[in-house]
């Protein structure tokens, strides 16, 4: 259903195109091939965390770990950014709802080869980038049903152990009043 709706929106394009008897503006076309370069050099930096992420939990370097997710949080905001710029671009040149794949149909035709490049690299550091965010996220998860089993056992040889969620539970803690006896008024 979704390759028929895309179909749908290029075939309107290329309808509205012939109609009109004119092509999409190279530039704004160009602009928008470079916001898809900037995504794919996005996407390498990604993976190439995510590949560093998945060495930092096969070392045990907690510290390493969140210096990626840290790192993968500031590309996430660069990134929307990116698809702002980019959702711009595709309605400036009246190609809104055309997926990827469909790009290159859309393309001006000078414009033909480079598009079918850069769909292309994009599309290939996107599989990469999957891969690696797959293989990073088994190997966080391997590590915390390790660390459950590990805390498991404990709590059996250890009764009186409690879970770290279990001590942090507010309804746990006793009704102390606020400084000062009163609380602040939030309503006001």
């Amino acid at each position: 259903m979704e390759n028929t709706a895309n179909a749908q929106n290029i075939q309107n394009v290329q309808d509205a195109q012939n109609k009109e008897g004119k092509e999409i503006d190279c530039k704004i076309f160009r602009a928008y091939l470079d916001i898809l370069r900037e995504l794919s050099k996005q996407l390498e930096q990604l993976a190439g965390l995510e590949n560093r992420k998945l060495e930092a939990v096969r070392a045990n370097e907690v510290k390493d770990v969140d210096d990626c997710i840290r790192q993968e949080q500031v590309i996430s905001l660069s990134l929307r950014g990116l698809e702002q710029r980019r959702d711009k671009a595709l309605k400036a040149m009246g190609l809104e709802g055309i997926r990827l794949s469909g790009l290159i149909e859309c393309a001006p035709s000078e414009l033909r080869w480079e598009t079918i490049e850069v769909v292309g690299d994009l599309q290939a550091r996107y599989r990469i980038y999957r891969s690696a965010s797959s293989a990073a996220r088994s190997g966080l998860e391997r590590v915390l049903h390790q660390v459950d089993r590990m805390l498991a056992a404990e709590q059996q040889r250890n009764p009186t152990i409690q879970p770290v969620a279990a001590r942090r539970n507010p309804r746990d803690l006793p009704e102390e009043p606020p400084v000062g006896g009163h609380g602040a008024d939030f309503k006001a």
